[in-house]
């Protein structure tokens, strides 16, 4: 083996793991951004909660007597 086939070879193995770490983080990426989808789904469903909770002791605080 030649050192340009040499450093072909060893060339080509460095690109297969690019390509296989390029690969593993894709699909990692696909993951977390799937998990911070359901992250602002669950942030924005506790944030309507907390409104619908402070609009009821609001009713509630309006519902109590003026003090004298």
């Amino acid at each position: 083996m030649n050192l340009a086939t040499s450093a072909l070879s060893d060339l080509a193995r460095r690109v297969d793991q690019l390509l296989d770490r390029y690969e593993v983080l894709r699909k990692e990426n696909i993951v977390m951004r799937q998990h911070l989808l359901q992250a602002q789904a669950e942030r924005d469903e506790l944030r309507n909660r907390v409104d619908m909770a402070a609009a009821r002791l609001e009713a509630l605080k309006a519902q109590l007597p003026a003090d004298a």
